[in-house]
């Protein structure tokens, strides 16, 4: 219960600078769109015996990088 409110406290708090959080876009949607094909990729080249925190971990840095 108390962590929305704090994240809408942090979130509007006339102290915290937060207008230029999002000045270069939103790398949401980018590393969605990229995550699905790197984590496949390792798969196929792993032979289907990766680790799942492995893969978390590569996917990651491949769908950021």
């Amino acid at each position: 219960v108390s962590l929305p409110y704090l994240m809408f406290t942090f979130a509007f708090s006339p102290r915290i600078n937060l207008r230029n959080w999002a000045k270069h876009g939103d790398f949401s949607y980018g590393i969605y769109l990229y995550g699905w094909p790197v984590q496949q990729c390792l798969i196929h080249w792993s032979y289907q015996s990766i680790n799942a925190y492995l893969l978390f971990v590569l996917s990651s840095v491949g769908a950021i990088g």
